[in-house]
């Protein structure tokens, strides 16, 4: 499992589990960063497995990954 916790207090901690894809976006997401306005609708897919976490970008502008 993974575990995506926020930077900011008022943000959700997210587990993720092996063998699902999960969206990342501003709207109607699983994985949901509402008050940004550069956070496209469905910014982008994480798929899990044991041993990895693939991004896959689907926004307008592009996706930074620390």
């Amino acid at each position: 499992m993974w575990i995506l916790t926020p930077l900011q207090p008022e943000g959700e901690t997210h587990y993720l589990l092996p063998g699902k894809e999960y969206v990342v976006g501003r709207k109607n997401c699983p994985i949901l960063l509402p008050n940004d306005q550069s956070i496209s609708r469905a910014h982008a897919h994480l798929t899990a497995t044991d041993q990895t976490l693939s991004l896959r970008d689907t926004s307008k502008y592009g996706t930074f990954v620390n």
